[in-house]
């Protein structure tokens, strides 16, 4: 089962509040094997640079965001300023996303109807680190990052139950950021250090935050979307929800991305000049353009996702507003219609029913009244027929988008009801018929248990229809088993005749001499018949 399927209460975003101030109860702290992580890379200067990744809450929380704390921490030496870097990340990879033989897998028409009153299920959460950049003496720097992971209460709960787990994006960021010191080695200097080693945690951020998006497309969006085809249904009160579920989820995505996107253009465009007010060389200049291009080129197409993400929603709520208005206007008019017919036939009705003087009525006023009440029941009937049925089009209209309903199991229901209603209104006709032509009480009799039969049989043929099906089957069973035994039972008397004809054959015409072997030199294939001894006597004679 996947831990992950845990319920989520409908309009209550993954996240219990905003990310732009992050809360003590937000951030998940795992309670044993606590992250750390060291390492030490050089520069071509000889200089060293020591980067240290771990997980402590409290750093992150004190810390800031913004370019102007991250300049500052450049040139100012505090070591309790901590620049913000924050993005998101899926949470497992390997246990969420790829995907597995002995993995179940649920029927689609059940993780709908979960899904009807729950949220989707969320897979991953904001990651938030803390970086600090400090000078280690002799050109040499010491670099700290403090991680921590914002996830829903359900999410936490499942990490404090694995723990070994809940340090897995800390150490993609940590494989992320390692595997740049290829790049960045070459274009390192005693004056660009502290700016460059910045930026490769930038780099490494929007790296992970890029293959984040793709997954986001791939496992999600393209999956919600789906969900808000306004060729399948009109807009819904569910299709609202989620879509302004999901555009608050994009807007924190994107106020996040376009950050991480803003601080590595600032970190850039403050690297070049620091290159070039160093005479670095023509080739490590060369080399940084190529880097400045990438992340640049990395930045727009980030952008261009991001746009796109709430773009659709857009798209899909526009045209499923079309859609309802347009389903609005047929039933307005179809009302009007109504109203138009049967207003003035009912207030025609009621005044030339009327042969008293209602306060001679007396008695008959219990009979108004009982009337009323007993019309008053039925409007109640039919507004708790109308509420299920609208709750029945709106599940349906989230199953719509599966091929196979429509085309098979939509059409299967639609004909059962068709069936129903026109076998109800064949007993309705009969029993009035019989009411009227013949008998009364006979009359009601057929409608009576035509009604039951209608209503019942449903019912009873879907308690009693697993018992049939085994039944069935059990049959199915029995025919193949009887048919092997039989076909066994002629196959074996059909060789024992066979046998038998082979038998009066030879006896007939003699004894055979197995293993003489034709002109050719093969052994003979069929049995070589000895000619008798007196055959033999006359060819001497």
């Amino acid at each position: 089962m996947d831990s992950f399927n845990l319920p989520f209460l409908p309009c209550i975003n993954l996240f219990s509040a905003s990310f732009l101030d992050a809360d003590e109860t937000e951030l998940f702290e795992p309670t044993v094997n606590g992250f750390n992580k060291e390492w030490v890379t050089q520069c071509p200067e000889g200089s060293t640079i020591s980067i240290t990744i771990d997980e402590r809450h409290d750093v992150v929380r004190d810390s800031k965001r913004g370019f102007s704390t991250l300049a500052s921490n450049l040139w100012n030496a505090n070591p309790k300023s901590y620049h913000r870097l924050e993005g998101y990340d899926f949470l497992d990879l390997d246990e969420f996303l790829v995907p597995g033989p002995n993995r179940p897998r649920s029927r689609p028409f059940f993780s709908v109807f979960q899904e009807f009153v729950e949220d989707p299920d969320r897979k991953w959460g904001r990651m938030v680190r803390a970086i600090h950049c400090a000078d280690a003496g002799d050109g040499n720097l010491r670099v700290s990052i403090s991680c921590a992971t914002v996830t829903s209460t359900a999410v936490r709960r499942y990490f404090t139950q694995n723990p070994e787990r809940s340090h897995t994006p800390t150490e993609r960021f940590a494989l992320e950021l390692k595997k740049l010191d290829e790049l960045y080695y070459s274009l390192r200097t005693r004056k660009n250090m502290k700016s460059l080693v910045l930026l490769q945690c930038q780099h490494a951020a929007l790296n992970i935050f890029t293959k984040f998006l793709e997954l986001v497309a791939m496992t999600y969006t393209k999956n919600r979307s789906r969900d808000f085809d306004a060729r399948l249904s009109g807009l819904r009160r569910w299709q609202l929800e989620a879509i302004m579920s999901d555009s608050q989820l994009y807007r924190e995505i994107s106020d996040s991305g376009n950050e991480l996107i803003t601080t590595i253009e600032s970190l850039l465009d403050l690297v070049v000049g620091i290159t070039e007010q160093d005479n670095t060389g023509f080739h490590q200049e060369a080399e940084l353009l190529i880097l400045d291009k990438a992340l640049r080129g990395c930045c727009k197409d980030i952008k261009l996702r991001l746009t796109r993400l709430s773009d659709g929603l857009d798209h899909s709520l526009k045209f499923l507003s079309i859609t309802r208005e347009l389903n609005q206007s047929s039933n307005v008019h179809n009302l009007t219609l109504l109203a138009t017919i049967f207003l003035p036939l009912s207030l025609a009705a009621g005044v030339l029913s009327m042969q008293s003087r209602f306060k001679d009525l007396g008695s008959l006023l219990y009979d108004f009244f009982g009337v009323v009440i007993l019309l008053a029941a039925i409007v109640l009937l039919l507004l708790g027929i109308m509420f299920v049925f609208a709750n029945v089009k709106e599940l349906e209209s989230r199953i719509l988008k599966y091929k196979a309903y429509r085309q098979f199991e939509r059409r299967v229901v639609l004909s059962m009801l068709v069936l129903i209603l026109i076998t109800f209104g064949a007993i309705v006709l009969a029993s009035f018929i019989v009411g009227m032509f013949k008998d009364v009480v006979l009359g009601a009799t057929i409608l009576g248990y035509g009604t039951i039969v209608l209503v019942f049989g449903p019912i009873v043929i879907w308690i009693i229809a697993p018992g049939i099906q085994q039944i069935v089957r059990r049959l199915k069973e029995g025919y193949r088993g009887l048919s092997h035994i039989i076909g066994q039972q002629f196959n074996a008397n059909k060789k024992e005749k066979r046998n038998d004809v082979e038998k009066d054959l030879g006896t007939r015409q003699g004894g055979a001499r197995p293993g003489n072997r034709l002109d050719n030199g093969n052994q003979a294939s069929e049995l070589q018949v000895l000619d008798p001894p007196d055959a033999d006597n006359t060819t001497k004679h």
